[in-house]
């Protein structure tokens, strides 16, 4: 459990570590969300993510509208489009 600015987020649960899969994908993501509730009040950019998880992942922060603009110009494969983290 983390918090920031007093929201507190769960990074992974017990059972989800006992389970592998994606908990670092979820440690990466999670913590962002709740970055973009607090952004949301005060500026339009989010965090996105891109390769989340992985030890190559990075951290975007960029207006949505932008990402959105790169997934309709067909110059990116999927992979290469941010994920807004929720």
């Amino acid at each position: 459990m983390i918090a920031l600015n007093g929201l507190r987020c769960t990074v992974w649960t017990a059972d989800e570590w006992q389970a592998a899969g994606d908990m670092w994908k979820r440690a990466t993501v999670r913590p962002l969300a709740v970055l973009n509730r607090l952004l949301a009040d005060v500026s339009p950019v989010r965090a996105h993510t891109l390769i989340a998880g992985g030890n190559e992942g990075l951290l975007l922060i960029a207006d949505p509208r932008a990402v959105d603009a790169m997934r309709a110009s067909g110059l990116f494969g999927e992979h290469g489009i941010p994920a807004l983290a929720r």
